[in-house]
């Protein structure tokens, strides 16, 4: 299909979020949504599109479980090697951007999400995220797993990237605290990608709720604290801030 531009997807949502006092980028909460609305046909604004536009990958509002409000979408896989549901907020920015929303993941059942490097999905992947059933999330970029963290199954998961296509480096929080630093490898934010995939042993089953999208500051490589002078007994060649300690 052809692929969206930044400005038809996120102008419209903008508008409507610059009449509130909160104005973000894009948001979605799935209130809007009647329970059972496949989210990629709901509304012409919403930039949700399915993977390949089988009517198989679509995803549906539920009322399952919620942060906020009443609703969220639901993804729940037929195998645990994962599908048919895939969806993709397409996005395409570059820049400086926070990609923030929570998941919950039943026990017994486990996650995924991607983020796309482009607007065209299935080209390139700029990293991949698995919540497993053991309570580990793992952040996997070209097949390497440079992130992990703890999550806790039954109960909603606030995960927090703030991506810089300039410098190259994401800085991901989970539930608000600091996770860790690791490289983006994509000329954008291209889409995110929720599919019903997990960590393969068992059913993928899981909810998203109070996506956001945002302009952010730039990442940058964070300056290593220690003693700057080199007549000290404890100086530090690597440090650039000196912290008093010489």
């Amino acid at each position: 299909s052809k692929p969206f531009s930044m400005k038809q997807l996120f102008l419209p949502i903008l508008l409507l979020a610059a009449c509130s006092l909160n104005a973000q980028l894009f948001t979605d909460d799935f209130e809007a949504y009647e329970t059972g609305d496949g989210i990629s046909t709901a509304s012409d604004v919403d930039p949700w599109v399915l993977w390949s536009n089988l009517d198989t990958e679509e995803a549906f509002v539920s009322e399952d479980v919620a942060l906020s409000g009443t609703k969220s979408l639901k993804l729940e896989g037929t195998s645990a090697a994962g599908g048919p549901q895939d969806i993709v907020l397409v996005a395409g920015l570059e820049g400086q951007y926070e990609v923030t929303f929570s998941m919950f993941v039943p026990e017994g059942n486990s996650g995924y999400y991607n983020v796309q490097e482009n607007q065209i999905q299935g080209t390139t992947w700029a990293f991949e995220t698995t919540l497993g059933s053991d309570g580990t999330i793992s952040f996997d970029f070209d097949g390497v797993v440079l992130l992990t963290g703890q999550y806790t199954s039954n109960s909603w998961v606030t995960i927090s990237h703030y991506i810089d296509t300039d410098s190259d480096l994401m800085n991901i929080f989970i539930n608000g605290e600091f996770l860790g630093q690791a490289p983006y490898d994509g000329g954008q934010v291209g889409g995110l990608n929720f599919y019903a995939q997990g960590d393969t042993q068992t059913l993928p089953l899981f909810y998203v709720d109070d996506v956001i999208v945002d302009i952010a500051d730039p990442v940058v490589v964070p300056q290593q604290e220690g003693c700057t002078d080199a007549a000290a007994c404890n100086y530090s060649p690597s440090a650039q801030v000196d912290d008093g300690s010489c």
